[in-house]
């Protein structure tokens, strides 16, 4: 596996693997028409863009394949971490929290910060993040909950 920063080449890439994954990962937790909603709002090309560009925005590849990716901003908010339904467990999704834990040390900041889909919550219990407050998300009249988590960088 190699770890390297997004570039806006990656962009379209990135996309494909967001709405795959919550696809096919997410459907336990959420119906179709939830799932079409979060795909639709990854989609927007120029948000994406302006996410690699002002986040500190990682891909991992295993064998030139994107395989994962994450980002977090300057005020230690973990905006995206998907991990393929390919390569699910195989520790990808750890070594890039990893990744984002390191900038946010570098920043010296206080705490980190996501809003957590039902199914990423256990990951993000067992790195140490505590639920806030449970969040019902409007995704232009679609709903779907997630969680408000928390991690002190003490």
């Amino acid at each position: 596996m190699y770890i390297r920063k997004a570039t806006l080449k990656d962009t379209n890439a990135i996309i494909a693997l967001c709405v795959s994954t919550i696809d096919q990962v997410n459907a336990k937790d959420y119906n179709e028409a939830q799932r079409q909603a979060w795909t639709k709002s990854i989609s927007v090309l120029d948000k994406m863009e302006k996410r690699i560009g002002k986040q500190f925005f990682f891909v991992a590849e295993v064998e030139q394949e994107m395989a994962g990716l994450g980002s977090i901003d300057s005020n230690g908010e973990i905006d995206l971490l998907y991990v393929s339904a390919a390569h699910q467990t195989q520790g990808i999704g750890k070594a890039l929290y990893t990744k984002l834990h390191d900038i946010a040390r570098k920043l010296m900041l206080k705490e980190l910060t996501s809003n957590v889909s039902i199914t990423a919550k256990p990951f993000f219990e067992k790195l140490g993040f505590e639920v806030v407050a449970e969040q019902v998300v409007d995704l232009k009249g679609t709903t779907l909950n997630n969680y408000k988590m928390r991690r002190s960088m003490k």
